[in-house]
């Protein structure tokens, strides 16, 4: 079956991550591009010539017989587009941040309940080769079971503007939703459980605006995980000097350090072993790659009834740590439990 979709947003992640996958995969078609601003749909119309193009959601669902739209517009948008969708029963991709409103997540889960539809969001880190070697050298036991996971991730500013030349949206708390825990932060916070195959049960958090004005979003921040019996730090800023990743796995029997292009495997007792990457985390903001495998997992999950509903629990789980970690700056930084994950 060749699954009928549109794009909805067309910015820098829909252009550069997106749309290479969409064009290479045999089981999807794009049929139309959505966006308010008419110099994106000028980028549409050179780009995908012969497709059709709309300013509003509801002109899209009023005129195209879709099975799946992808949303790719900025994080305080996804609501009223996400719940538009379902009022059209088609299957739904979105970027990440899904939601940060836990009333639409529980609409989103009613939704797929109610009708044999998925929700996904674009957990693509997931993909990236690096951590699928981590993921597999945990699963092979190699040093043990992890007991403790450090995530750094050093940006000079936040992912570039808009291919219209517009300022970064994520820069504006009324259409970001917040600054670097909404944007790098999801992401920690679906690889700490996959990676530690571990429930979180507490969460602290401490922000910054180390470069921003004190009215935008906050570019720094710094936490601490914590499970039964693993925990995971992490420290994420769009204030640093150079643009890079590092991170530090520690199991039972040994420790992996990794860095954005390799993994160092370090035992005791026998020379370190190192693994290098063709395609670092640093490379870009959009990896096409990463997302042709979040592409494939939304149509597994649309096709196999026992996959379906996994990577919307995930984004249960990052909505959760996102809104506990906001309230632990509030609180000052103090460790609070999540509540009602069980």
């Amino acid at each position: 079956m060749k699954y009928r979709g549109a794009i909805v947003g067309l910015g820098n992640v829909a252009v550069a991550g997106h749309l290479p996958a969409w064009q290479q995969n045999p089981d999807f078609t794009l049929c139309a591009v959505v966006d308010p601003v008419e110099e994106r749909l000028a980028l549409a119309r050179h780009l995908l010539p012969g497709i059709a193009y709309y300013r509003r959601i509801e002109e899209l669902f009023a005129r195209e017989r879709l099975d799946c739209i992808d949303i790719c517009a900025p994080p305080l948008l996804h609501d009223v587009l996400l719940l538009a969708a379902c009022q059209y029963n088609v299957h739904i991709l979105c970027e990440k941040s899904l939601t940060l409103s836990p009333a639409t997540w529980q609409g989103l889960h009613s939704y797929t309940e109610e009708q044999p539809r998925v929700v996904c969001t674009v957990h693509n880190w997931q993909y990236a080769p690096l951590f699928q070697t981590l993921k597999k050298l945990l699963a092979a036991n190699t040093v043990g079971p992890p007991g403790y996971l450090e995530l750094i991730t050093l940006r000079t500013a936040p992912a570039g503007r808009v291919l219209t030349g517009e300022n970064s949206w994520r820069l504006d708390p009324q259409v970001a939703g917040g600054g670097i825990l909404i944007d790098h932060g999801w992401h920690v916070f679906y690889l700490v459980p996959w990676l530690l195959a571990c429930k979180p049960r507490t969460i602290a958090v401490q922000l910054k605006r180390r470069r921003l004005p004190a009215d935008a979003v906050e570019d720094t921040a710094t936490g601490t995980i914590a499970g039964v019996d693993a925990r995971a730090r992490f420290h994420l800023t769009w204030a640093g000097e150079r643009r890079s990743n590092e991170r530090l796995l520690r199991g039972s029997k040994g420790t992996l350090r990794f860095d954005a292009a390799s993994v160092v495997i370090e035992k005791s007792g026998e020379e370190p072993r190192k693994q290098h990457f063709t395609e670092p985390l640093t490379a870009s903001s959009y990896h096409p790659e990463w997302f042709a495998a979040v592409l494939e997992e939304f149509q597994r999950e649309i096709e196999d009834p026992s996959a379906r509903g996994q990577n919307l629990q995930a984004a249960a789980l990052c909505l959760a740590l996102t809104e506990r970690a906001y309230e632990s700056h509030r609180c000052g930084g103090i460790a609070l439990p999540l509540n009602n994950l069980d």
